[in-house]
């Protein structure tokens, strides 16, 4: 990709709001300056881009600058000036400079994303749309490729997009933000996410079958990953069921649980991939069977046990198997999952709970084992952060509840993870790969805050820790650095274990949202493990994200198989959808590791695609992904 970082940026010519004069600002100086600047910092190349827009962000064209151009060219012979498009001038540089151009490799990690946590709200209903865009692609692919319906797959996409763009809002969203103009583009925003959120459920759901009004005795459990999955699914109370004893089709009994809520919560294995699972409900109790329990301030599952400060709500302790160390670092932080308020832009000022919190037990096990922490929290009217734990699992989920105050003073809101990993490097998931703070960033990155896909890791040669957040996607390192007019742009990424979920502020000055309020809930889960795997943390992240789903039964078919990987595989097929012609599936796989790994396909043929679904090369052998390697490879269906 070629990038092109230039040192002036779009506002160079920026004469400020409110513009009632049109002045060409083309002038010898503007130009001079600014090559003398490049001179000084021995800029290699003889050609710069200069982004020409007056007033604002949104100012006027200038009707004057053609003859400005056509005069500075006349007066003198270099530099000479020339009106042009992007495309364009990345042309004619690539023309003179691509053979020569420094190739760096690393996250470019920018500065612009912290305004997602000024709408914390909406920007996890957009990931969550994304992520139930994905998985209804896949089912209706599987399920039913000849009514696939393209426009409307489109347009969902397209309202996800349009809510990722960078602007959250009108300029005086911050100064203004109860006036009727500010109200207006707030809503147009919002409802990008609305719009997403609506339409991605109802793929979903139409792909997955209407709850039938009548009894059933049998469901299937729809697996949209390329691995065999396992875990813990919920029927919901609306699912009309013959009983709660439930079997598998070989006939054998499964775990289950009636939960508070009414559901019914089953444990499956090896749900096969990009398959289902049968389950067949009799008449009778539930079998309830494992080791998940709630003691006092204690729960655990037989292979994960935490304990909870009964003063801040924090987990204070995290045990994983045999293992007596406590993964959490309670030197200069309370515990993981800490709310911490910080008024105003200093950290310094920043609050937390002093407790004593309200814990109270929702599941009690022995399949599921689950419990609410209740408090008050600084600039909230209430604070819930729910834990739960299945069974022989090394997962923990955790829910937190965050019922916000509207406040418009600057203010933000973090969760703290205090990882006891002792010389633990830490590990940031990005679209398509991963990189290590400080050491994988090219020069320039922003370093007070990063943004994360999927999960974080923090681990040393022997052991450590995942965290997944589906919802939240900033992290910071080490410390609260969230606001850059308080603490600077730091130059450095601190080498901590501790991580800080940035989950909301009101910082900037414009165009985002001036405050927050009502109940917002984020998704985290942590996942103790020993020596560190990427496609294990791969697969984790997308598995939070990407659940295992409940569908109604259809016919004794399971979809047709695409793919064979082997159990230690790192690749990842991240979307299906049909391909141009009938009977063809486009598949999208990352290898999620730096060992190269073959893709088993089962078709009737198969190419080497672009993102569009246009045939390529044709794949005489299981085609060769090398290590963090991704390709689109269109499969012809075999005939069932």
């Amino acid at each position: 990709m070629l990038c092109w970082v230039h040192g002036k940026g779009y506002s160079l010519f920026h004469t400020g709001l409110n513009l009632d004069t049109i002045e060409v600002k083309l002038t010898p100086k503007m130009v001079f300056d600014y090559l003398d600047e490049l001179n000084d910092r021995a800029y290699p190349y003889d050609m710069i881009v200069l982004r020409y827009n007056i007033g604002s962000d949104n100012g006027p064209c200038d009707p004057g600058l053609p003859d400005a151009v056509k005069a500075w060219n006349e007066k003198y012979e270099t530099p000479t000036v020339r009106i042009s498009t992007v495309t364009e001038a990345f042309r004619a540089f690539e023309k003179k400079y691509g053979d020569e151009v420094p190739a760096l490799r690393g996250d470019l990690t920018p500065y612009w994303e912290d305004g997602a946590a000024s709408s914390a709200r909406e920007t996890a209903v957009s990931r969550a749309a994304a992520e139930r865009l994905t998985q209804a692609e896949v089912l209706w692919t599987l399920l039913d490729p000849t009514s696939f319906p393209r426009g409307r797959f489109r347009a969902a996409w397209r309202e996800v997009l349009l809510y990722t763009e960078h602007t959250w809002g009108a300029w005086n969203s911050i100064s203004d933000p109860e006036s009727d103009f500010a109200r207006g583009q707030w809503a147009v925003k919002r409802d990008y996410t609305r719009q997403a959120d609506t339409a991605s459920r109802a793929l979903l759901e139409e792909a997955l079958g209407k709850t039938p009004a009548h009894a059933v005795d049998c469901l299937d459990v729809v697996n949209t990953s390329s691995w065999d999955r396992s875990g813990l699914v919920v029927i919901p109370p609306d699912h009309r069921l013959r009983g709660d004893l439930v079997r598998d089709a070989a006939g054998t009994r499964l775990p289950s649980q009636r939960l508070s809520t009414g559901g019914l919560a089953v444990q499956v294995a090896k749900v096969p991939a990009l398959g289902v699972c049968r389950l067949f409900f009799e008449k009778g109790d539930v079998w309830s069977t494992g080791d998940a329990f709630v003691k006092e301030n204690r729960i655990g599952n037989g292979v994960v046990e935490l304990e909870i400060d009964p003063e801040s709500g924090a987990i204070r302790s995290l045990r994983h198997g045999k293992a007596t160390r406590n993964l959490v670092d309670t030197g200069a932080w309370k515990g993981l999952n800490d709310f911490v308020y910080v008024a105003g832009r200093n950290p310094d000022n920043r609050k937390t709970i002093q407790g004593p919190v309200r814990i109270v037990v929702k599941e009690k096990g022995p399949l599921v084992a689950e419990v609410a922490v209740e408090s008050g929290a600084p600039g909230c009217e209430k604070l819930i952060r729910e834990i739960r734990m299945t069974a022989g699992t090394e997962q923990v989920g955790l829910t937190t509840v965050v019922d916000k105050r509207k406040v418009y003073d600057p203010e933000a809101v973090h969760l703290t993870f205090p990882f006891a990993v002792p010389d633990g490097r830490i590990l940031i998931d990005v679209a398509f790969g991963q990189y290590r703070p400080e050491i994988d960033q090219i020069a320039g990155s922003c370093k007070n805050y990063f943004t994360a896909q999927r999960w974080v890791d923090v681990s040393n040669e022997d052991f450590g820790v995942t965290l997944a957040l589906p919802d939240a996607p900033l992290v910071e390192i080490g410390r609260i650095t969230c606001d850059a007019i308080s603490c600077g742009w730091a130059q450095r990424a601190s080498s901590s274990q501790t991580l800080f979920s940035y989950l909301m502020n009101n910082y900037w000055e414009t165009n985002y949202c001036a405050a927050q309020s009502g109940r917002h809930a984020y998704r985290y889960a942590l996942m103790p493990h020993l020596r560190f795997n990427s496609a294990q943390a791969e697969r984790f992240g997308i598995e939070q994200s990407q659940p295992l789903l409940i569908a109604q039964a259809r016919g004794d078919r399971p979809p047709t198989s695409l793919v064979r990987l082997e159990a230690d595989s790192p690749l990842v097929v991240t979307r299906i959808r049909p391909g141009k012609q009938r009977g063809e599936v486009l598949l999208t796989v990352f290898n999620a590791s730096a060992r190269q790994a073959a893709l088993g396909l089962e078709s009737a043929g198969a190419w080497l695609s672009d993102v569009r679904g246009r045939r390529g090369a044709e794949l005489r052998a299981d085609p060769i992904l090398p290590g963090w390697g991704i390709r689109h490879i269109l499969v012809k269906v075999r005939d069932r």
